[in-house]
């Protein structure tokens, strides 16, 4: 019985003894831990250089500073910076940051792609600002009559939109000038009286100049020749030139 006490004893003292070294392994590999972390925490580094470098290239010289790098979702376009490279960073290098710390970064999305954009059913005015703000601008306008459209607005355009600029020269378009005139068939003024020929245009809303030359002073004055000929269609846009007799 005694024997059985004393075995019972040494098995007591052996694992308080094992727990107690367990207890100070633990306590000791806290403290170093804790140690090493203040350490690391409480370190000042200075952010490198990273314009330029690939995100592969930028981890690889933070690696030793423990830094983190953290890449913006969002790329920008740059016309120098090539794609996939580091275009900014925050902060910036040669800033002085504890380690354990991030440093944020943009990558650049290369060239920007700018594309024609839609310009039809828009006033020319500001068709042109569009075109303006992708650095090209409206090099060929045609004017024609529409009727159903607003005067000035765009009825079609070439490029269409959405296709890349690149090293194309500006934009066609074309522009509603209104609704169309009337045509008229002309009629044969010739050897009619000038001053009635004259009442006759001015009342249709012909525009007409007169042109004088002297032909027979009997004849008063009286219309010698007329372009457009006699049968040709006119509008009120085009001017009609007649000769007339000068009497004088």
């Amino acid at each position: 019985m005694a024997k059985r006490s004393f075995v019972h004893r040494v098995l007591f003292w052996t694992f308080l003894a094992g727990v107690s070294g367990l207890f100070l392994i633990l306590g000791g590999a806290a403290a170093t831990w804790i140690t090493i972390k203040s350490q690391i925490q409480g370190k000042v580094v200075e952010v490198p250089f990273l314009f330029n470098l690939s995100e592969k290239e930028a981890r690889q010289t933070i690696a030793g500073l423990n830094l983190t790098l953290l890449v913006n979702e969002e790329a920008v376009p740059d016309n120098i910076v090539e794609k996939g490279k580091i275009l900014l960073q925050v902060p910036r290098e040669g800033e002085k940051i504890k380690a354990g710390r991030s440093v944020h970064v943009t990558l650049s999305s290369g060239p920007a792609v700018k594309t024609i954009p839609q310009l039809e059913g828009e006033t020319l005015s500001f068709a042109r600002t569009l075109l303006k703000e992708v650095d090209t601008d409206a090099k060929i306008i045609s004017r024609i009559p529409f009727k159903g459209r607003t005067k000035g607005r765009v009825l079609s355009q070439w490029p269409k939109d959405g296709e890349e600029i690149g090293l194309r020269q500006g934009a066609s378009l074309l522009v509603a000038d209104g609704e169309p005139m009337p045509f008229y068939v002309m009629p044969d003024l010739t050897g009619k009286d000038y001053l009635g020929v004259k009442a006759f245009l001015d009342k249709v809303g012909l525009r007409h100049v007169a042109k004088y030359k002297t032909e027979d002073e009997d004849l008063g004055q009286l219309v010698l020749g007329q372009t457009p000929k006699a049968g040709y269609p006119v509008n009120r846009a085009k001017t009609i030139t007649l000769t007339v007799n000068k009497d004088f």
